[in-house]
């Protein structure tokens, strides 16, 4: 089963490359390793938090919740909900640490950018910025 660090280190792979497409690709990749980290990171020492902010989401949408299924986090549950986990990680972590919320947004913003952005260019050396800043909050989301 792939898991986060799969993401980054196909990332390292990509940003090897010579192509443009190889920079989007690598910034979005390393984006996504953070984003699965920081999911298995809240689910397994802030279950709590997880479940209360899923919970406001589905009552802002007058939603039934099925308390059994969402206290155990059932993935098919979850996926179902159509939520967006981006925005739920953001702010627990934000809720934990500003910086740290506020710099996982940005970095789905250039994830955004690298994937939707057709006018931008991307170029290795500013793909390996921020990939290299994509990997500090990798190793920091642990110690939160």
């Amino acid at each position: 089963m792939i898991q986060p660090n799969d993401f980054i280190a196909q990332a390292d792979k990509l940003i090897t490359g010579s192509s443009e497409m190889d920079f989007r690709s690598a910034v979005s990749r390393a984006y996504y390793s953070l984003y699965h980290e920081t999911f298995i990171h809240l689910n397994n020492t802030r279950k709590q938090e997880l479940i209360g902010r899923i919970s406001q989401e589905l009552n802002k949408r007058k939603w039934r919740i099925n308390w059994i299924r969402l206290n155990t986090l059932d993935p098919n549950y979850l996926k179902r909900l159509k939520l967006n986990w981006h925005e739920i990680c953001k702010d627990i972590l934000g809720n934990i640490d500003p910086l740290a919320g506020n710099d996982f947004n940005d970095f789905r913003d250039e994830r955004n950018k690298a994937d939707y952005d057709l006018n931008l260019t991307f170029n290795q050396t500013n793909s390996v910025a921020t990939i290299k800043e994509i990997k500090k909050l990798i190793v920091r989301v642990p110690t939160l």
